[in-house]
């Protein structure tokens, strides 16, 4: 049976990987509510009861312009320090500055309740940034759309047992001790904070610096503001709304003060009332508000408020008693936090995302700051010159005038509703995922993309088309229905996908007439449709047969996997088979993703041929597909494909063997012992239950470090030698990446068993050029895996000096080293040593009878003295190494990559004057220089040939061609004899496929190349 725990975490949709980060987040916000909700009304009441209700008007001015300058702060500290470091820390400076002012409260400064009073406003907002900082710091944009509406819960029910309680705490320790049990609120909340973040995972997050300060963003907010006719009235409307509430938490707090003069009572009564209504707008937000939104819409909601005010001043102006300012103040609070501030958020979803948060940051952070200030200079010249009953009726004016700018607004947002319909912003209509509260749709949204669905504008129908399709109304299906007919494909293809959402099963016969489209997407997504409607009666699967003959490869493949689920079809298998077999790279694709679920031996046969395809995209599909046709037939072939060239194979194959699951891991961990399968093996551990094999992987991990430290000693020595060339910096350098590689190896394997992910970016973090970030790296490591193997790692990127053997001592090691790479970059520096006996020896022998073909040949050529490179065709593999090392793009390669290039290059002589490549020709191979100048040429129309630029040895040249696969734009003529590297033109895509570092390198040589013919 399923535990309450897990009840619970499935009805709040918390996923397995997210219970320890919901309950650390949920309780930080809890705590740090709780303790503000008991210790703000212990505020409140020693400003009231021992400096003066009467002052509040003042406070309010001061309140407004210190809100604004604290963001403009944050904002300015947020761009010089870590904001991980600030949220996480400022929970601990809160409380150390509140228990400060416990200490002054003590001495009796009266001066000092003003700060204090203005200070528990200022905590509120700090409160809300650090929280809410912190939980968008551990929390990707879909767990936020899911688990912000229960950390927002946690934190209101804070504030409602908090306000609960604060009765009986004040009874224990008084209205000026409520601040110690914000302090503890705070304290905890720093605890979990730090818990929550002591993870590598959050310390290594990348944080894009913002280019511009709040200022800035305040700025763009007002000039949309003010181009938007939505925003224009309801950023005027937000000065009003802050006068209205201070107008009447005003007269509601002078009351209490007056009605409770003892601070202790005041703030139990606070305490209580603050309580009830943070319980009471949680159930009108779970209740209510959807309802209301569903109902009425979300601009109306916002106008009820208003009506509210305006109801509540003309009873004060009638009747002022104090139950009645309670009652008012209570429907305020309720209808504000439980149902407008909802809609208040949600109307912001018509701003585009970019200039969203810049235009919330000018109404809320401006225009409401500056009405808080505006209701305080009001109250102050009231208090002094006007009766109650005169200050209720110019609250009653302000609230008339509200509901004017907010039902001018009303009518704004049905224009702003159709530019987002416009401009494409669908999720201004679906519901986000929340674990509780349900859909929140807007009426007036509704009754707008009903309307857009015959709107003129094919955007706007076709956005239109895509949000009906997840409203559940009868209306909208019936919309959806009618849209079938439309003159355009993406229109719908749009309400094929809607039909299939709204399980519009009514709709059954249009789809099928749908299948004759002449659009071929258009078809697909009828395909797709049937498959969700019918429950395939014979007269549906004489429709799809019809389609197995359709020209486009897309639907004969999904027509034929869905056949072939409802039952046995030879038809669709022979059509399946022939597609992945013959057709074009895309219906080969398509037939692949068909065949997954198809159980065949041909299948199997086919996939199993595909391994071996030169395309590696093809090798990929294939090897996704057999796990799900034999699982156990096609692991040894899935664990060989794990040491294919390609990553995207090798990640394949991987996932193909965590799909299979515990019958994987005993032949992938033996894999492990192959260098050639042993990265891909690490990848496909990653997924796989590997606690019975942990002593087979713990005796891999510390193979591997002893072997890492083995070659980074070999390292030091070859690095120290007295007379280093460049022979010697290749080997030094291969030795070096095999080093590390091997120590990265141990890592990876250890982090099966421990903290993944934190592990993966500090390795990461290992080649970062910030000395601070790997020593971070470092620390993490040795705080996360296991010491035994990780601290005699740690050496490899900290400094340290071991003793340096003789050159022939680690040249033998290495000429009779397991790694083949390590044996051909010795033999290359070897004739050095030749005279020596032993090495002598040992170079014949790798001559004679080594498996390795670069390794023979080095041993020879070593023994014959060195390579002679009188021609080009004497340029050994391990010397177009050694030149590739200095060309530009390919430099940043380890040697072992470099190899592989040298093997595929094709070696090319011309002669000066010699025409290499001719301008309108079309161009399959670029031209590395190794030796000579080549000139670039171009001639413009009938004009005379004009000499561009000159290349020279170690640039590149004829890339273009082959990469925008066009006619050669320049003609190339060797300006001297020119010795080349050639590389054809699926040669360089596989490099650049297969090394995006050599992809970016090429986009800056590119960059120089246009700015150098637009110079011409």
């Amino acid at each position: 049976m399923m535990s309450y725990a897990a009840r619970l975490a499935s009805f709040f949709r918390i996923r397995s990987n997210e219970s320890r980060m919901v309950a650390l987040v949920t309780g930080m916000m809890f705590f740090a509510s709780a303790g503000g909700a008991i210790g703000s009304p212990g505020i409140e009441a020693l400003f009231y009861a021992r400096f003066g209700v009467q002052f509040l008007p003042y406070m309010y001015i001061a309140l407004g312009i210190a809100t604004l300058a604290a963001s403009l702060l944050i904002s300015t500290v947020l761009g010089r320090v870590s904001a991980r470091r600030l949220y996480v820390n400022l929970p601990l400076i809160l409380g150390a500055v509140l228990g400060a002012a416990r200490l002054l409260l003590a001495a009796g400064f009266n001066w000092f309740y003003p700060l204090l009073w203005l200070g528990m406003n200022m905590y509120w907002i700090l409160q809300s940034l650090y929280s809410w900082g912190l939980a968008g710091e551990v929390c990707d944009a879909r767990q936020a759309k899911r688990l912000f509406p229960l950390f927002g819960a946690g934190g209101i029910f804070g504030l409602t047992l908090g306000g609960l309680v604060t009765q009986p705490f004040v009874a224990w320790l008084g209205a000026d001790n409520l601040l110690l049990i914000w302090v503890v609120g705070l304290l905890l909340s720093y605890v979990l904070a730090r818990t929550l973040m002591g993870t590598s995972k959050i310390a290594y997050r990348r944080r894009p610096r913002r280019p511009t300060g709040m200022l800035d963003e305040i700025l763009l907010g007002y000039r949309f503001a003010r181009r938007s006719p939505l925003l224009h009235w309801m950023a005027i409307a937000a000065v009003l709304f802050a006068v209205l509430y201070y107008s009447l938490v005003f007269p509601f707090s002078k009351a209490a003060a007056a009605n409770f003069p003892d601070e202790d009572v005041l703030a139990g009564f606070l305490g209580l009332f603050n309580g009830i209504s943070s319980g009471a707008a949680i159930l009108a937000s779970l209740l209510l508000a959807n309802r209301i939104y569903a109902r009425f819409g979300f601009m109306t909601s916002i106008l009820i408020y208003p009506l509210l005010y305006l109801t509540g001043f003309a009873i004060l102006f009638v009747y002022g008693a104090f139950p009645v300012l309670v009652a008012l103040r209570f429907t305020q609070l309720l209808w504000s936090d439980g149902v407008s501030e909802g809609a208040n958020q949600a109307m912001y979803n018509v701003v585009p995302a970019d200039q969203r948060e810049q235009t919330r940051a000018f109404v809320r952070g401006v225009a409401n700051q500056f009405g808080i200030s505006l209701v305080g200079v009001i109250l102050v010249i009231g208090q002094q010159t006007l009766r109650p009953q005169h200050m209720y009726l110019i609250g009653l004016s302000a609230a008339a005038l509200t509901t004017f700018l907010v039902w001018r607004a009303r009518h704004a947002y049905g224009q702003a509703v159709v530019d987002a319909l416009r401009a494409g912003q669908p999720h201004l209509f679906f519901a986000e995922e929340q674990p509780f509260g349900g859909f929140r749709q807007d009426a007036a949204a509704i009754d707008a993309v009903l309307a857009g669905i015959n709107s003129p504008e094919v955007a706007v129908r076709r956005v239109s088309a895509e949000i009906l399709g997840n409203l559940s109304l009868p209306r909208a299906t019936d919309a959806i229905v009618r849209a079938l007919a439309d003159e355009d494909a993406t229109v719908r293809r749009a309400v094929l996908r809607s039909i299939a959402r709204a399980n519009a099963a009514s709709a059954l016969l249009e789809v099928l007439i749908a299948l004759d489209d002449p659009d071929p997407g258009v078809r697909l997504q009828g395909v797709e449709t049937v498959r969700q409607l019918a429950g395939y009666p014979k007269g549906v699967i004489v429709h799809l047969e019809l389609l197995l003959g359709d020209p486009d490869p897309a639907v004969r493949s999904r027509v034929a996997a869905i056949l072939l689920e409802i039952g046995p079809h030879p038809e669709a298998e022979r059509i399946l088979i022939e597609m992945a077999s013959q057709e074009e790279l895309h219906a080969r694709l398509e037939a692949f993703k068909a065949l997954a679920d198809w159980g065949s031996q041909e299948a199997y046969d086919l996939a199993a041929r595909s391994l071996d395809d030169p395309l590696p995209v093809v090798r990929a599909a294939a090897a996704t597909i057999m796990a799900h046709i034999d699982a156990r037939a096609c692991l040894f072939p899935l664990v060989e494909t794990l040491g294919d060239e390609d990553r995207s194979v090798r990640r394949a194959a991987a996932q193909a063997l965590q799909g299979i699951g515990t019958p994987a891991v005993e032949p992938v961990v033996a894999a492990l012992s192959d260098p050639q399968l042993e990265s891909g093996a690490l990848l496909a551990l990653e997924g796989l239950p590997v606690s019975r094999s942990a002593d087979a992987i713990q005796n891999y991990a510390r193979d591997r470090v002893a072997t890492a430290l083995r070659y980074h000693d070999l390292w030091r020595s070859v690095g120290r030698s007295d007379r280093p060339d460049e022979r010697l910096q290749l080997l030094a350098d291969s030795l070096r990446d095999a080093s590390l590689r091997y120590a990265i190896h141990a890592l990876n394997a250890i982090a099966l068993f421990g903290d993944r992910e934190g592990i993966a970016l500090a390795i990461e973090n290992l080649d970062s050029n910030n000395m601070n970030q790997r020593a971070n790296a470092i620390e993490t490591l040795e705080s996360l895996g296991q010491p035994e193997v990780v601290r005699p790692l740690l050496d490899l990127w900290e400094s340290g000096e071991r003793p340096e053997p003789s050159r022939s001592d680690w040249m033998q090691t290495l000429l009779d080293d397991p790694d083949p790479w390590l044996r051909a970059c010795t033999a290359f520096i070897a004739s050095d040593c030749v005279h020596e006996a032993k090495i002598q020896a040992q170079l014949a022998t790798l001559a004679h009878s080594d498996p390795d073909a670069l390794v023979r040949e080095s041993a020879a050529n070593a023994l014959n003295g060195g390579p002679k490179m009188e021609t080009l065709a004497t340029l050994s593999i391990m010397e177009r190494i050694l030149f590739l090392r200095k060309v530009p793009i390919f430099s940043h390669l380890p040697p072992a990559d470099l190899k592989q290039i040298a093997e595929i290059a094709r070696e090319q002589l011309f002669s000066q004057g010699q025409v290499i490549v001719r301008q309108g020709e079309p161009g399959y191979e670029m031209f590395i220089i190794v030796s000579g100048e080549v000139q670039v040429s171009v001639k413009p129309g009938d004009g005379e040939e004009i000499e561009i630029a000159r290349r020279h040895p170690g640039e590149f040249v004829g890339e273009m061609a082959i990469i925008s696969q066009e006619p050669r734009m320049a003609s190339l003529i060797a300006a001297t004899e020119v010795r080349t590297l050639s590389i054809d033109q699926e040669q360089f895509e596989g490099i650049l496929r297969l090394r995006p570092e050599t992809s970016l390198a090429v986009i800056r040589v590119l960059g120089n190349r246009l700015r150098e013919r637009a110079i011409h």
